[in-house]
């Protein structure tokens, strides 16, 4: 078992997307996505300037495929309706990337879409797929606005530019037993996200 910790600069509900009964992470971290396996747990701390708090923490139950994440009926739901007048827990869909066959992928609009010009953004596909798979966590917690300090004991874990993995034996069972303890589902709204948007607590519904 691995831990794998980094900073989530965009808390905006789209990676991760912790709606719809599971925690997935489908865009965003290649590294992560392409390493990472079952049992697994991913946390994301907040940046410095908002005091390196814990955001979420996820324990990978599947690792899917891109045409398989689209495909599976239980992930409908996270597929994005970008149109501006739906809730954003619509629009912050992450099951963006539809096969068309000959392992090609088309890009819905989306939050890492060229929206305004109905577009792909090439960048950013590139980057997604890069990452082979989506991560998906039936037990997880997810804070968002509310992310909860870090205990002074845990300091070690704060990841640095990229994200951090390594970790002795100790180390690992002392996080463990720290996001072990702490309450499942979605605690509060995404930090991006408009206040008079509640769709947030629509779900909050987790293994």
């Amino acid at each position: 078992m691995r831990i794998y910790i980094y900073t989530v600069k965009h808390d905006g509900g789209f990676s991760p997307n912790p709606f719809h009964g599971t925690c997935t992470l489908a865009c965003c971290k290649p590294q992560i996505r392409k390493c990472a396996n079952v049992g697994d747990w991913v946390l994301g701390i907040s940046p410095k300037d908002r005091d390196q708090r814990l955001v979420f923490a996820m324990k990978i139950s599947e690792v899917l495929g891109f045409a398989e994440y689209f495909r599976d009926r239980r992930f409908i739901a996270k597929r994005p309706n970008a149109a501006k007048d739906r809730p954003r827990r619509e629009q912050c869909g992450d099951n963006i990337y539809r096969p068309v066959g000959d392992g090609e992928f088309k890009q819905l609009p989306s939050f890492h879409s060229d929206r305004e010009n109905n577009l792909e953004d090439e960048e950013n596909k590139q980057h997604d797929l890069g990452g082979k798979n989506v991560l998906v966590a039936e037990r997880f917690t997810y804070f968002g606005t509310n992310a909860v300090l870090v205990p002074s004991a845990l300091e070690f874990m704060l990841p640095g530019r990229f994200y951090r993995s390594r970790f002795d034996d100790a180390q690992r069972d002392a996080i463990v037993a720290f996001v072990r303890r702490l309450p499942a589902g979605i605690r509060g709204r995404p930090t991006d996200w408009k206040h008079d948007d509640g769709s947030w607590k629509a779900t909050r519904r987790c293994g």
